[in-house]
C-alpha cells in the first residue's frame, strides 16, 4: 500500500519523498513501465505474492485479480478485508453476504436498507496520531467529525503560511528561542532562509514589528491528525453517534450522558431522533434548511472570510 510521508496540505520541495510503498511479507512488486510527460512520471506496477490455500481454489492460472478478491472458497473476515482491500471492498462484501442470507429464503430486500446499516458500522475512524487536534490517542470518532477537524487545521495551516510570507523583511521584537538555545536576536531582520530554519527547528511563534505595529505570528504549522477506518459492531456504532441524545436513548444511558457532560458536548439537533425526542420539527422535506458553507454564513459585509472548519 502507498503510505503518505508528507502531511496533508504541507508544502514540499523538489525531490522530497511523498509516499512510501509498504508490502506485506512475501509480496513483491514488478515495475511494468515508467512514462515521463511534462516532468511528471507515471509508474505502472503490479504485485506478486505466494499464497497457500487450504480450501478449494476458485481462480485459474493467468487470471487477473484485484486486491481483496477471494481466491478460494470460505468466509472472509471483514476486519481483515478492510485492512487489506479498503472500505469500498468491505462495503460491497458485506452487502453481498447479507443479501445472500435473505435471498436464499426467497426474501427480496432493497439494497438501500442494508447500505444504511453498513455505512454506520464503517463510518468511524480510530485516531492513531492526534497531532495538534482536539482528539485523543485511540479515540473513535465519526468520519465526518474527523474530516472536519482535518479541514479546519488545513485551513489554519494555509493562514499560517500566508502570514509567514507577510513577515519576511520584518524585525524581531523578541529573541527567537528553542529551549535554552537562541536562534535569532532582537532586531534581526527575518529572511526566507532564516524563517525556514525556525520552522525546521519547530519554533512555534515569533514576535515581530509589522508595518510599525507589534505582532505575534505563529510560524510552525499545526500537525494534522492521522486515523484508520474502524469496523464496529452495530451496538457500538450506535453509541458513537454525533448526537449524544440519540446515543443515550439507545443503551448505556448513564455512561453516554456522563461522557457527554465531561466532554462538554453540544447536540445541534440535526438528526431525526433527537428532534423527535425534544418535540422539534424534524429536518426533512420543507423543514430541511440545507447546509450552507460555514465561511459563507460567517461572511462579513467587508468581504473578509474568517477561517472556520469545513
Amino acid at each position: 500500500d502507498l503510505v503518505p510521508v508528507a502531511e496533508h496540505g504541507a508544502p514540499v520541495r523538489s525531490g522530497e519523498e511523498l509516499f512510501r510503498l509498504n508490502l506485506p511479507q512475501g509480496e513483491t512488486v514488478l515495475i511494468e513501465h515508467v512514462t515521463v510527460k511534462d516532468e511528471i512520471a507515471s509508474v505502472r506496477l503490479r504485485y506478486r505474492a505466494h499464497v497457500e490455500c487450504a480450501e478449494a481454489v476458485i481462480v485459474r492460472a493467468g487470471e487477473k485479480v484485484e486486491r481483496g478478491e477471494p481466491l478460494s472458497k470460505g468466509v472472509i473476515p471483514p476486519y481483515y478485508l478492510m485492512e487489506v482491500a479498503g472500505v469500498q471492498k468491505t462495503r460491497e462484501y458485506l452487502l453481498t453476504e447479507l443479501q445472500k442470507v435473505y435471498r436464499s429464503q426467497g426474501v427480496d430486500i432493497n439494497d438501500k436498507h442494508f447500505e444504511v446499516v453498513i455505512r454506520q458500522i464503517l463510518n468511524n475512524v480510530r485516531i492513531v496520531d492526534p497531532g495538534e487536534s482536539d482528539f485523543l490517542l485511540n479515540d473513535v470518532v465519526p468520519l465526518e467529525v474527523f474530516q472536519a477537524e482535518v479541514r479546519r487545521l488545513s485551513a489554519e495551516n494555509e493562514r499560517i503560511r500566508r502570514e509567514r510570507e507577510e513577515i519576511v523583511g520584518d524585525s524581531l521584537l523578541a529573541p527567537a528561542t528553542r529551549g535554552p538555545m537562541t536562534l535569532a536576536e532582537t532586531g534581526d531582520v527575518i529572511t526566507r532562509e532564516g524563517l525556514e530554519r525556525l520552522v525546521g527547528l519547530d519554533v512555534r511563534q515569533v514576535r515581530v514589528e509589522h508595518l510599525g505595529e507589534p505582532r505575534t505570528v505563529r510560524v510552525t504549522e499545526y500537525r494534522i491528525p492521522q486515523g484508520e477506518r474502524e469496523l464496529l459492531r452495530i451496538s457500538r456504532a450506535a453509541l458513537l453517534r454525533k448526537s449524544w441524545l440519540a446515543a443515550a436513548s439507545f443503551e448505556r444511558t448513564t455512561k453516554v450522558l456522563a461522557d457527554a457532560a465531561l466532554r462538554g458536548e453540544e447536540d445541534h439537533l440535526e438528526g431525526l431522533k433527537p428532534c423527535l425526542m425534544v418535540g422539534r420539527r424534524v429536518p426533512v422535506g420543507t423543514g430541511y434548511p440545507g447546509r450552507a458553507e460555514p465561511a459563507a454564513q460567517a461572511e462579513e459585509p467587508t468581504g473578509e472570510q474568517p477561517v472556520d472548519d469545513a
